[in-house]
């Protein structure tokens, strides 16, 4: 179906393009998008060719195609943001441009090192989209902790620019995600993964690519999904919160960027659902204590006495973290 039909067969040579320019990750040293590309071909072929699907319609088989590699050229464009900005920003100009200026503020705000050339660059970027929004919305930047009330702020500060980012998502309908790269070269917008308005709404605060863009830690990712599954689900709306505010902590741990979690509490004892969960899990928490370790000192080049110490307490996080969540 792919290869006979041209619009299709355009799609898959620029999804190959895109793939192969986002292997070597946020980092250059290795990604998890190998796993990522199986992953999307089976649930497309899941989706689209097989089962129930093969009673479609030729045409609604194609809309089914099309769907799926528009979702995953998207992802790659977002994941080639910072490495090949112009191949990036044309297929974002394709699948989505309502978000397309303020990837390219975002792309700006991590590239300029000069403060007031890149409040510039991103001022300009963002005025289109400023100006389109709402009264009602524009205000919500001055509700967010940095009170940020003009254009000029929000490219002028990691606070102002993580906080426009998230409002576009959640109140103006842009579809965004964070590329990683763009996190670690500033560092400070990493706070825009988490929750902003303690409720409902927070469920679509955008999330980051790091664990497609980053070397994988597999052991981690499946510790960290375990306690996730494993904790006891919050009343009320602040559940959506929590879960930005854990997959924030995930990011942090995946950057390495430590004042996100503490390291001064012991871990807990007793019999809560934590203490049961480590019980459980000692064995898995051990072994992703020594793959951070491994992964810190390989990636973010930390010595090996301080990776060992950092992974201990940011998988002690992550272990009895999502079981604070809620209290």
């Amino acid at each position: 179906m792919v290869c006979g039909d041209p619009v299709l067969a355009a799609d898959d040579r620029k999804l190959a393009s895109l793939y192969k320019i986002a292997l070597p990750g946020a980092l250059g040293d290795g990604s998890d998008q190998l796993n990522a590309q199986r992953r999307w071909l089976e649930d497309l072929d899941k989706q689209c060719a097989s089962g129930a699907a093969r009673s479609l319609q030729e045409r609604d088989l194609k809309v089914c195609i099309a769907g799926y590699y528009k979702d995953r050229l998207e992802q790659l464009a977002v994941a080639d943001l910072l490495t090949a900005p112009k191949e990036s920003l044309a297929e974002l100009r394709e699948v989505d441009p309502t978000a397309t200026p303020i990837y390219e503020a975002l792309l700006d705000y991590a590239s300029i090192d000069d403060a007031g050339r890149r409040a510039k660059a991103v001022e300009a970027d963002l005025a289109p989209t400023y100006a389109a929004m709402g009264e009602e919305t524009r205000s919500k930047l001055a509700r967010g902790d940095g009170k940020i009330t003009t254009l000029h702020e929000v490219a002028s500060s990691d606070v102002g620019f993580a906080l426009f980012f998230d409002i576009s998502a959640m109140f103006n309908d842009v579809r965004l995600m964070w590329p990683c790269a763009a996190l670690i070269k500033r560092p400070g917008i990493v706070e825009g993964l988490g929750s902003v308005w303690g409720g409902a709404v927070d469920g679509l605060v955008p999330r980051s690519n790091c664990e497609t863009t980053l070397p994988p830690v597999h052991v981690v990712a499946a510790l960290e999904d375990n306690a996730w599954r494993a904790e006891p689900l919050c009343d009320g709306t602040i559940r959506f919160s929590t879960g930005a505010d854990y997959d924030r902590m995930r990011t942090a741990v995946r950057l390495h960027r430590t004042e996100f979690w503490s390291g001064d509490r012991a871990p807990e004892q007793g019999s809560g659902d934590g203490a049961k969960f480590r019980r459980g899990h000692a064995h898995d928490i051990a072994k992703a204590k020594t793959e951070l370790a491994t992964y810190y000192q390989r990636y973010f080049s930390v010595p090996p006495g301080q990776a060992t110490k950092d992974a201990d307490t940011a998988i002690d996080a992550l272990a009895w973290g999502a079981f604070d969540l809620c209290q």
